[in-house]
Order: structure tokens, then C-alpha cells, then sequence
């Protein structure tokens, strides 16, 4: 049987070769990674075609000024668009470079040349490019193709140096590929995981933010219900000393009636449609000459306000236009908005008759625009007098300007990161660790394995010291293993140094020190131990003293055979440079990831923060469903009818149906706000137990439940009762935690209970395999339930 992926697919080597590495919908992890392979990539193109400009004038002299150019203007761009802030086109990038190295093997002419040595690195490097450039599967097909031409040009332009180069070549571009994308592959799920740990952090941050601001609000809310409605109609229903002065009593029920409305009205307003500043210019009453920001400005400072602040300056300021339109006799209003020093300004003034500077408290403009402005956050300063006109001027401070984020520009980034980490539940440090340490062993591993390939391939010959070399680096493979997660040692370090110089002495000695076979020489190899020391992410007294480690063993060996062969000490160097360009290409992918990373991080965390303070908001904004689903409005209508006077305080109906009102009222405040869930759909049951004429109890303890199918389960059982009994039986249902979920309790007259009776389930979508036990008298009957409820949560602080 062949082994399968997950979802049941053979998982042959081919197949996921030319998978793409691309993820749908790439997290900041991901996109970090990716952004820092392709700069850096593209880094690494214009080091070595330094490298080739070099070796070409080596060669050849100054008769290779055309090859050098094309090399210069090669790395030229993709210097540039490594850098640039724009995502210029990077497809051709690695075949340019494959038909630089062809052009140059040709021209280079020996196999035993500096330039040619180079060309071949420059093949190779033409695959890595490939593969970090293209994730798409193309990539496999690009680097094949490449190699097949590279080959093909030797083959037929330099017969006389025989099959094994033409072999050599593609043997090479397909194991550097191979190894390439294995190793991208478990990279990149490395980077996914972390993304998806992010998401899942962020959704179970989102959940928390939501419920303890909806909680809060409602517990506002409750207060401004018990400060207002309840106790206003209980003074009403009550009478006596409270109900003697009435004109008093009318002005406490319009001042009740513009709070409570704030419950309902705006908040579904806020809750319908988002606000912005222009709304407050719309068409109303009077004429607007208007002054200060354009539209586009007004716009781009709404992005920088709170939505509940918003709302309540667009409120504000046309109830101060409605104002003017009624009381100024003025024959339009000037609206004025200016920003200094991060302060928005707005202004609404009328030439009009104005009036007594001296505002009361809680009467006219007061009970409107400064209401609003105390709940939304924002100060109004209101300026009049008996023929001056009257100017309202609204004023808040902005939030900084959003951060651009999303190029490729790390610089930066390390300040960006210093000044704040994300609060959201994320890690950078230890999601780099990871990262450098699975990327080295994994590069470590490839390049090792590479070697095994070549040496089986034929190459040098020189088992002698291929076998020995390619043993140290299995050994400083293993050595990184062991170390897992921990740092290592300096011992373990030093080890590491001394392992990438031995290994380059010995393939040094593979080629003959650049005499022999160079186009076989396994520059690359020595790679292996310094990358490993790399992904220990090093102090700078570490990597100075790799880097003159390998240096003064490239130029010891380099110094040793430039008597014998100018030639072979130049392929020293040139066998130098490629491992000495790659480590540093590394060190540099290392430093930009990390910079990249703690950037992206950073503004990933302050628009995950403001996304959940804006699903949180939003939330908030939504409960005056809640007072909805009570029937607050009939309570706001007959505190309006007694402001306008069409209804008495002092009369008998009146006060009855004060009393009724307050009653009803006072059933929600020992309703814990919370409980989020279960209140949004209990809370709905009072008022069809009022409109069906059943008193209805409800008992509830502190804890509610995060899965919305119990709620509805809960509240569908006591629907069931409420809508069962008759006009004026009494129910009472409790709900209280117990050890394995939420037990409901139901009392009241055998008739009403008997519909759940009748069936011996809880009704509602949640309810499935919910037994319901009833036992009955002749005047009483009882209802218990017990809902399982995984999801629970304990309320609280």
C-alpha cells in the first residue's frame, strides 16, 4: 500500500515536487518568510554576479566587458528589486542567470578556469533562485529546463570535455531542487502553524473581548434602566410628595426618555450601518455653508475615531442644526472642521437671536448634544447670547495615523518592534528560534545529502577525503540535533567552526586545491556545519571568528598554490566565495526575517487589536436588542406621553400603568448581565409572558453559557410553558449550574407543563437527547432538565 496524505492521496515524491507551497489566505508568519526569501534571494543574485564580473575579467580581460556587463546589469536589477518598494517582475531572474552561466562556461573555455568554476556556481545558484523565487510548482519544471539547456550548450560547444560535465549539471539542478523544496516545504509549515495557532488565539481573544463588552454594556445599560425608567414610573405609580410638583415629573420623564431612547434609537442606528463625519453635513434644515476638510479628509479622520464617537458627533451636530433650523431665525448655519495637533474641531454656528448663555443642566441643548458628547467621548462647548448668535463647537482627539505596513521595507522594524510587542497571544521569539532551527538542520541535512549525491555521481574520485568530509558534516548534523531546543555550548560552537573549516579543506583537497576537476568541487559543502552554527542565532564575536576562520583557510590554501598555478588559487578563492556569499546570504535572510517578522507581527497585533475592539464595539452596539426583546418601548411611551402632557402623572390610569411598566422593568436587573447568551434569548420570555398575561419568574445564577445551542435549548423549554399556560397562571423557571452542565427547573400549572410531558424532550436545536422529567399534583406540576454544556464558561470578573 502507498503511503497517503491525509485526505487519502498518494503521497509520490513527484506529485510533491510540483505541489504549489503557496497557502490560501498566507498569515503574517507565512508572508514574513516569504517576503524575506524573495529579498534576500534576490540579494544573493547581485553578490555573485560581483563574483562573475570578477572571475570574467580574470579570465579573459577586458575582452569579457560584454559578458560583465550582462552580469552587472543582471545583478543591477535584482538589487533593485529586492529593495524596491514596488513588486517588480522577478520570473526571468534564475533562467538569465542559467544562460549567463552557459555563455560564460563557453567563453571561459577549460574546465579548470576560474570563469568556468564560477559559471558552475552560478548554475547552481540559478536553481536556489529558482526555488526561492517561484513556490508554484513551476519551479521544478523551470530548474529541469535550465539545466537541460545549460548541458545541452556544453554538449554541443565543448564536445571535448566529454558526457560527465553535461550529466554533472543535471544530476546537480535536480538534487538542489529536490532538497530545496523538501526543505521550503517543512519550513513553510512550520510558519503555517503558526499561523493558524495565531488565528485560533486571535478567534478565542475576539470571543472574550466580545462577551465582557457586551457585559459591560448591558450592565450599564441595566443602571441607566434602574436610575431612570424604573424608579421615575415606581415615583409616578407610588404618588404622593414625588408626584406633587407635575411640570418637575414631565421634565424627569423627557430627560428619561432621550436616555433610554439612546438605548434603543442610536445604538440601532450605529448597529444598522457604520457613520462617518460626512453624514454630519447631510441635508437638514437649515443651509449649510460649509468650511474646512474636504470629503476625502472627513473620511480618512473617520478611520481614526470610534464608531460610537462618530455616531455621537453626526447626533450632535445635527441636533444642533435642528436647533438653529427651530429657535435661531437665522437664514442658514456655517459648519466649520479643522485638525491641530491631533484635535478634530468641528463647528455649527448661526447668526441668529441666541439666547442666555446660561445652560440648565439637563434641559434642552444640555439633555442633546452634551448627553451625546459625554457618552461618546468628545467635549461640547456651547457659546450664545440674546442677539450674537449661538456657535455649538464639538471637539476630540484622534488616534495616530494607521501605520502604512505591508511593503517589504524592514528598516525599521527592529525600533518598530522595540517600542511595543503585539498583546495579542503571540511569540515572535520563539516562532524565530523554531524557525532558524528547523531551516539549518534542514539545510544542514539537504546540503549533506547533496554531497552524497555527487560523490556517488562520480565527480572527483577522491573518496579518500569525499568520505571523511561528508562523515564530519553527518556528524556536526547530528551534534545540532542533539541540541533540539537548547543553546549549545561554546564548545559545541567551536565545534562547528572547526567542522566548516575542515570540511572546505577537504573539498579543497577533492579538486587537487583547484587543479583537478573543479568544476566537481563541493563548495557548498562547508555550508553545512556553518549554517548550523547560523541557526543557533550566534553573538557577533561568534560569527567574526567563523568568518576569519574560513577566510585564513581559504587564503592559507589559496597562498600554498599560487606558486605552483595562479589558475588553481583563483579557484580557491572563487570556491571560497561561494560557501563565504551563501553563509552570508543566510546571516542576512536571518536578520531580515526577524526584522520583517517582529514588523509584521506588530501590525498584525495592532489590527488584530482594533479588529476585536471593533467586533467588541459592535457587540456592545447590538444590545439594545436586549431592551428590545423586553418591550422597553412601551415603557418610553408612556414616559413621552407624560412629558408632552398628553398624559397626567397624578391620574389613577396613568399610575397603574406606571406600576405595571416599573414591574416589568424590574423583572430584567437580577438578570446578570453575564449572562451574554442565555440573557439574550431569556430575556425575550418576559415579554411574552406580559403579552400572553402569565406571570413569569425567572431565577437565574452567574454563569452562562458559550454554546448557543443549550441557550436556545434552555429558553425553547420555558417558551413552551409560557406559551401552554393561560391568562393569568403563574410560571417559575430556574436555571443554575451543576457539576456536568445547566439545570432547569419549571413550576406552574399542570396544563402548561404538560406539553413537555408529552413528548419527554427539551424543545429547540440544541435539545437533542435532553430528557425532560415532570411530575405533577393537581394544582402544581414540575419540570426538570439537565443540558449537558461543553462550551461553558464560569462568569465572572
Amino acid at each position: 500500500m502507498s503511503p497517503s496524505t491525509p485526505d487519502g492521496a498518494p503521497r509520490y515524491l513527484a506529485p510533491r515536487l510540483i505541489e504549489s507551497l503557496v497557502a490560501d489566505g498566507p498569515g503574517w508568519a507565512s508572508e514574513s518568510l516569504r517576503r524575506t526569501v524573495r529579498r534576500v534571494a534576490l540579494t544573493l543574485v547581485a553578490d555573485w554576479q560581483v563574483v562573475m564580473v570578477l572571475a570574467a575579467l580574470a579570465s579573459l580581460g577586458w575582452g569579457a566587458w560584454q559578458l560583465a556587463t550582462a552580469c552587472a546589469a543582471l545583478g543591477g536589477y535584482a538589487l533593485v528589486a529586492g529593495y524596491s518598494r514596488r513588486r517588480l517582475p522577478v520570473w526571468f531572474v534564475a533562467g538569465a542567470m542559467a544562460a549567463l552561466s552557459a555563455w560564460a562556461l563557453v567563453a571561459g573555455g577549460h574546465p579548470s578556469s576560474v570563469l568556468v568554476l564560477a559559471a558552475c556556481w552560478q548554475t547552481n545558484f540559478a536553481s536556489l533562485t529558482a526555488g526561492f523565487l517561484e513556490l508554484r510548482g513551476r519551479a521544478v519544471a523551470q530548474v529541469v529546463l535550465a539545466a537541460v539547456a545549460v548541458a545541452a550548450t556544453v554538449a554541443l560547444l565543448l564536445p571535448e570535455w566529454g558526457p560527465a560535465m553535461p550529466i554533472t549539471v543535471v544530476v546537480t539542478q535536480i538534487a538542489i531542487i529536490v532538497a530545496l523544496r523538501w526543505g521550503l516545504r517543512s519550513v513553510l509549515a512550520l510558519t503555517a502553524t503558526a499561523d493558524a495557532d495565531v488565528a485560533a488565539a486571535e478567534r478565542t481573544m475576539a470571543q472574550a473581548a466580545v462577551t465582557r463588552r457586551l457585559s459591560a454594556q448591558i450592565a450599564e445599560d441595566a443602571a441607566v434602566l434602574h436610575d431612570t425608567a424604573i424608579n421615575t414610573l415606581g415615583a409616578i405609580a407610588r404618588g404622593g410628595a414625588a408626584t406633587a410638583d407635575v411640570d418637575q415629573v414631565r421634565e424627569q420623564c423627557a430627560h428619561d426618555v432621550v436616555l433610554l431612547d439612546s438605548l434603543v434609537r442610536e445604538r440601532r442606528d450605529l448597529a444598522g450601518e457604520d457613520r462617518t463625519l460626512r453624514d454630519a453635513l447631510a441635508a437638514s434644515g437649515l443651509p449649510v455653508e460649509r468650511r474646512g476638510l474636504d470629503d476625502a479628509s472627513l473620511d480618512a479622520l473617520t478611520r481614526r475615531l470610534d464608531r460610537r464617537t462618530v455616531a455621537g458627533i453626526v447626533g450632535a451636530v445635527h441636533e444642533a442644526r435642528r436647533n438653529a433650523t427651530k429657535h435661531s431665525g437665522a437664514a442658514s448655519v456655517v459648519v466649520s472642521t479643522a485638525v491641530d495637533a491631533g484635535r478634530l474641531t468641528i463647528e455649527v454656528r448661526d447668526e441668529g437671536v441666541g439666547f442666555d448663555g446660561d445652560v440648565p443642566e439637563g434641559r434642552g441643548i444640555d439633555r442633546s448634544i452634551a448627553t451625546r458628547a459625554r457618552a461618546g467621548g468628545f467635549t461640547a462647548r456651547i457659546r450664545t447670547a440674546p442677539g450674537a448668535g449661538t456657535s455649538v463647537e464639538l471637539g476630540v482627539a484622534l488616534r495616530p495615523e494607521p501605520d502604512a505596513g505591508g511593503t517589504d521595507d524592514a528598516s525599521g522594524a527592529g525600533e518598530a518592534a522595540s517600542a511595543g510587542r503585539p498583546s495579542f497571544p503571540l511569540d515572535v521569539e520563539i516562532l524565530l528560534t523554531n524557525l532558524n532551527h528547523r531551516a539549518g538542520l534542514l539545510w544542514g541535512l539537504g546540503v549533506t545529502a547533496v554531497g552524497v549525491v555527487l560523490t556517488v555521481n562520480g565527480g572527483t574520485r577522491r573518496l579518500d577525503v569525499l568520505l571523511p568530509m561528508i562523515a564530519i558534516m553527518a556528524l556536526a548534523w547530528l551534534g545540532a540535533r542533539t541540541w533540539a531546543r537548547r543553546s549549545p555550548t561554546w564548545l559545541g560552537r567551536t565545534g562547528l567552526i572547526v567542522a566548516t573549516c575542515a570540511v572546505f579543506a577537504l573539498s579543497a583537497a577533492a579538486s587537487g586545491f583547484g587543479t583537478d576537476h573543479v568544476i566537481d568541487w563541493q563548495a557548498l559543502a562547508a555550508t553545512g556545519p556553518a549554517i548550523l552554527l547560523l541557526s543557533t542565532r550566534p553573538s557577533t564575536r561568534v560569527l567574526v571568528a567563523l568568518a576569519l576562520a574560513w577566510t585564513g583557510v581559504a587564503a592559507a590554501i589559496a597562498a600554498l598554490v599560487l606558486p605552483h598555478s595562479p589558475t588553481a588559487s583563483g579557484n580557491v578563492a572563487v570556491a571560497a566565495a561561494v560557501g563565504i556569499v551563501f553563509a552570508a546570504f543566510w546571516a542576512r535572510a536571518q536578520r531580515v526575517a526577524e526584522a520583517l517578522a517582529r514588523r509584521t507581527a506588530d501590525v498584525r497585533g495592532r489590527a488584530a487589536e482594533a479588529q476585536i475592539a471593533e467586533a467588541a464595539e459592535r457587540a456592545a452596539q447590538l444590545s439594545y436588542l436586549r431592551w428590545v426583546d423586553a418591550g422597553l418601548e412601551p415603557a418610553v411611551a408612556l414616559l413621552r406621553a407624560i412629558a408632552d402632557g398628553r398624559s397626567n402623572p397624578v391620574d389613577a390610569a396613568t399610575r397603574r400603568a406606571c406600576d405595571e411598566e416599573e414591574r416589568h422593568l424590574r423583572q430584567l436587573l437580577p438578570i446578570s448581565p453575564e449572562l451574554v447568551h442565555l440573557g439574550h434569548h431569556l430575556v425575550p420570555l418576559l415579554r411574552l409572558a406580559r403579552d400572553r398575561s402569565v406571570s413569569c419568574t425567572l431565577r437565574l445564577g452567574d454563569r452562562d453559557t458559550e454554546d448557543e445551542a443549550v441557550a436556545l435549548a434552555v429558553s425553547g423549554t420555558i417558551r413552551t410553558v409560557i406559551e401552554a399556560a393561560g391568562t393569568g397562571d403563574v410560571v417559575m423557571a430556574s436555571v443554575f449550574p451543576v457539576h456536568d452542565g445547566l439545570q432547569l427547573t419549571i413550576t406552574g400549572p399542570p396544563r402548561a407543563l404538560v406539553a413537555l410531558d408529552a413528548s419527554g424532550r427539551a424543545p429547540g436545536p440544541g435539545a437533542v437527547g435532553v430528557e425532560v422529567a415532570v411530575e405533577a399534583s393537581a394544582d402544581l406540576a414540575v419540570a426538570l432538565a439537565v443540558f449537558p454544556d461543553v462550551g461553558r464558561s464560569s462568569a465572572g470578573p
